[in-house]
């Protein structure tokens, strides 16, 4: 199996990038909830991320790559002294193998000198990981 790499995605701007997020988000929600995107909601979720993405100052992205290939991404943004955690994906064929906890940490130490407060949106079905990784959900149920 090749080496996994955690790295910073500073050119979020390159289309790839946007596409590969998508791609991945898509076949994750399939495989958690049995959701298939159709094409117009594909778009509609790739147009969103990407102008979210631009319409604020303090962006973080990091990827998990594996022989140069996107398998699941983190991103977010820093608002006042929090840090928002708004994507964690995986390709379901990584899931169970520790590479979230790596990218949930990358980020962790990323962010924490700058901002006194992580908070994170999460699925529903999610909420058992990062209970694992000690967060604690505001109201159960909720995603965030």
């Amino acid at each position: 199996m090749n080496t996994i790499k955690i790295i910073p995605i500073f050119d979020q701007s390159a289309p790839k990038v946007w596409n590969d997020f998508l791609q991945i988000r898509a076949s994750a929600m399939r495989y958690i909830y049995d959701y298939k995107m159709s094409s117009s909601e594909y778009m509609l979720a790739f147009d969103e991320m990407r102008n979210m993405w631009h319409r604020r100052r303090l962006n973080f992205a990091f990827g998990a790559y594996q022989a140069g290939r996107m398998i699941g991404f983190i991103q977010g943004y820093g608002s006042s002294q929090t840090a928002v955690i708004e994507n964690l994906y995986l390709h379901p064929d990584f899931m169970g193998q520790g590479i979230g906890w790596d990218l949930l940490s990358r980020v962790e130490r990323a962010v924490t000198f700058s901002a006194k407060w992580v908070e994170l949106v999460a699925l529903v079905r999610a909420q058992p990981f990062y209970e694992r990784h000690w967060y604690i959900p505001i109201s159960r149920g909720s995603n965030r």
